[in-house]
């Protein structure tokens, strides 16, 4: 298996996992929504109050253990918006894992 399709299935099972804990995230302040949650939701038109969203934003730092502030919440309040910042964060992570790698090796 050719190794750019290895790394592209990786990406897609890691985003998939990361959009499945927002999703799972999100259900527990919104249950009624939980079955149906989708990328284009909006969490405030679901009914998401600002101290649900203050613990919307704290738990997606802890559980994906990044930087992740009530202000990313409402500058991107999708489920795909939380998922594209997260995704950011954690590529943005990695690039300086690389460089640190490589700094190490010099």
């Amino acid at each position: 298996m050719p190794i750019e399709q290895t790394m592209t299935e990786q990406t897609m099972t890691e985003q998939t996992a990361i959009r499945q804990t927002i999703i799972g995230i999100v259900a527990q302040f919104l249950p009624e929504h939980a079955e149906a949650l989708r990328p284009e939701d909006d969490v405030f038109k679901l009914g998401c109050t600002s101290l649900m969203a203050v613990a919307i934003a704290d738990r997606v730092s802890r559980e994906l253990e990044i930087e992740y502030t009530l202000l990313s919440l409402l500058s991107a309040p999708t489920i795909g918006g939380i998922e594209a910042v997260v995704e950011a964060s954690l590529a943005a992570r990695r690039e300086e894992a690389d460089d640190s790698i490589e700094e190490g090796e010099l």
